[in-house]
């Protein structure tokens, strides 16, 4: 009885953190989520050989104005996809 006591209150904590990510993501702008537009900025510098600029509640945008990287590409729901499943392998 415990242990299911302790595996449900460890899964409530994994539900409510990922709730809190999806909550603060879907209201989050681009100036807020630009911890993890960098890194994806970065990688697609490296292998495009374009270069990007960072704009206000737009985000990352190439020289030439043709691609922007968004909120929607930050990967954010992908982490908590991860997360999520990291989670439910540990709590099992």
């Amino acid at each position: 009885m415990k242990r299911k006591l302790i595996w449900s209150a460890q899964l409530l904590v994994v539900v409510l953190c990922a709730l809190a990510l999806k909550v603060y993501y879907s209201t989050a702008t681009p100036d807020e989520l630009r911890w993890i537009l960098a890194p994806t900025t970065a990688l697609v510098e490296l292998l495009s050989g374009r270069s990007f600029t960072f704009e206000s509640y737009a985000g990352y945008m190439s020289s030439d104005h043709r691609f922007v990287i968004a909120v929607s590409c930050a990967g954010v729901n992908f982490a908590d996809g991860v997360l999520d499943a990291w989670a439910a392998a540990v709590v099992a």
